[in-house]
């Protein structure tokens, strides 16, 4: 948050466990829209101002000010939630689905979108192994099924139902993986281990696996001293 008198600054840390996406106007105009536009949109600037204006502690008053949200560490496996459902205030049951298609390839780079000041500076190239879809008007209703890679390919999970979509990579089996039916899309990055076994848990014991500590700064400030 930066303030737009006096330009005071204040960084706040947020880890998260997956990325909630608001998915763009354009979509709900029946627009496809790539999933790198969804990622833009929640990480576009936004004007704080009126009832929503922030607390500058340098101008020790309430004024106007810009949000900009940055991605500082991103994980092994990453879970992107698609907004689909919309609320109103009134209501606790949503009121509309946004069913247009969010378009997106088995592979997607991250990198241009971790921040600046990040020192996190591995490829972050990611491919998709997962998708879980929604059919019907509510998310407590309707059904869902999975779409998951396996080494011989993509495989749709539909109840005790399995069906073959064909091998990974080609462009007729993405057309049946990708669509306005995703509500759940699963990545993983390029360099994390092919077994799930193998990531990492996290614990307190083990805080540099924590979401907001880089590799190896954990063990470097445990080793100064006191």
């Amino acid at each position: 948050v930066k303030c737009c008198e006096c330009g005071c600054a204040s960084v706040t840390f947020d880890p998260f466990l997956f990325l909630s996406l608001p998915l763009p106007n354009q979509l709900k105009r029946g627009r496809k829209v790539h999933i790198e536009e969804a990622i833009k949109a929640f990480c576009d600037e936004e004007r704080l101002e009126a009832e929503n204006s922030w607390g500058c502690p340098r101008c020790d008053r309430r004024v106007s000010a810009s949000k900009r949200l940055s991605l500082w560490k991103l994980p092994l496996l990453l879970l992107v939630h698609l907004k689909r459902f919309g609320f109103e205030a009134a209501s606790w049951r949503p009121t509309w689905k946004i069913e247009g298609e969010v378009a997106t390839n088995e592979h997607l780079d991250l990198q241009d979108f971790v921040s600046k000041m990040s020192p996190q500076r591995a490829p972050l190239q990611y491919d998709l192994f997962a998708a879980v879809d929604h059919a019907g008007a509510s998310p407590m209703s309707g059904h869902y099924t999975a779409s998951c890679r396996r080494a011989d390919g993509w495989w749709r999970f539909d109840d005790s139902r399995t069906e073959y979509l064909g091998r990974a990579g080609c462009e007729t089996t993405e057309k049946k993986v990708i669509g306005s039916w995703n509500y759940l899309l699963l990545f993983q990055r390029r360099d994390a281990p092919r077994e799930v076994e193998q990531v990492p848990e996290q614990s307190l014991r083990r805080p540099e696996l924590w979401p907001h500590v880089l590799d190896g700064a954990t063990r470097q400030h445990s080793a100064d001293p006191d």
